[in-house]
């Protein structure tokens, strides 16, 4: 009994091992079915995978060239902008050049121009300077003939009973002639004086004079820039005070051989007025002293009145044995002027 009960359970497992193997076979058909199925799936997949790259590939690729030509057509414009501002840049500036170029030889040409000028300006003032100081010499001499022709004439009438013994009709003729003569040179020096002084008759004219002792002695001492110096006066119509500064040997900006002459005024005043030195009598001018103003800032400065021979040549005070110099201002009018109201002439 024990024997079959063991068959019965030995078979019963066998049966059960059969079942089991049956049921590996199955699910082994059903794996490779899976496997197969699952085989077909993956190449579906790995097919379908690849056609959606590619079309996604293509559709990028679209869109990114079709920016791209955007891009390069918009890169391309902005170019060409920037090329047409840059050409018309370059032709501004080559205009601009042009210009520059232009005025830079207008400038030069302006430059010779202005030197020609000034060195013309300058040969008319050599040539003025040369004529005034002959005109000044041609003065002298014609002063100097003058009294010569007084001298001679005072000689003439010995000379004439002498020569001409009793002939009246021949030594009245003489007179006569003699006579206009002497009203000719007479009129012509008063002409000559008038001329050279430039000065018109005032009903008022308020003056001070001072004397410059041994004027020959200073010529020959004094440095050019070193004055004589007049005493101050405070009675002078119209301004506070007056004083005058004689340089006998010059200025510093005269010329060489002139002696030079400085009123000296109170500030902000304008002055018309002249000057007699000897028989050199020059003005009337008219000029406004400002401290402010460089050209007349130590005061009114008469550069170049007359030459200093002139003043040699007529020995001092009309005369021979007097040395002194004797120097007369005239102040025809003088104010204080306003502000604004800053002038060197009068209309």
């Amino acid at each position: 009994q024990l024997r079959e009960h063991y068959e019965e359970v030995i078979a019963s497992h066998v049966r059960k091992i059969e079942e089991l193997r049956k049921g590996n076979s199955k699910l082994r058909e059903k794996l490779k079915e899976r496997e197969e199925d699952l085989s077909s799936l993956t190449g579906q997949l790995a097919n379908k995978l690849s056609a959606s790259e590619k079309d996604i590939a293509k559709r990028v690729k679209g869109e990114l060239d079709e920016k791209l030509k955007a891009y390069e057509a918009k890169v391309a414009e902005k170019e060409k902008e920037f090329k047409a501002q840059l050409k018309q840049k370059g032709q501004q500036i080559v205009a601009q050049q042009r210009e520059i170029s232009d005025v830079r030889r207008e400038l030069e040409k302006t430059r010779e121009d202005l030197r020609s000028s000034e060195a013309l300006v300058k040969e008319h003032l050599q040539t003025i300077s040369e004529q005034n100081a002959r005109i000044d010499e041609l003065i002298a001499e014609c002063e100097r003939l003058m009294k010569e022709g007084v001298a001679h004439a005072a000689l003439c009438p010995t000379t004439l009973e002498e020569t001409m013994g009793e002939n009246p009709s021949r030594r009245q003729s003489l007179r006569v002639s003699r006579s206009s003569s002497r009203r000719a040179s007479v009129e012509s020096a008063a002409t000559r004086r008038s001329s050279v002084a430039s000065v018109k008759p005032f009903e008022q004219r308020f003056r001070f004079t001072f004397t410059v002792p041994n004027i020959s002695d200073k010529i020959e001492r004094y440095q050019k820039g070193r004055p004589y110096l007049s005493e101050e006066v405070n009675d002078i119509t119209g301004l506070e005070f007056a004083q005058v500064e004689f340089f006998p040997r010059e200025d510093i900006t005269s010329r060489d051989g002139w002696c030079a002459i400085k009123l000296r005024v109170p500030n902000r005043t304008k002055v018309r007025w002249s000057v007699t030195i000897s028989r050199q009598q020059k003005g009337p001018r008219v000029d406004v002293f400002e401290e402010s103003l460089w050209w007349c800032r130590y005061g009114l400065l008469w550069a170049n009145f007359c030459p200093v021979s002139a003043l040699l040549s007529e020995g001092g005070n009309n005369d021979d044995s007097n040395d002194d110099l004797l120097v007369t201002v005239e102040v025809h009018s003088a104010r204080v002027i306003e502000d604004g109201d800053i002038s060197d002439a009068e209309s």
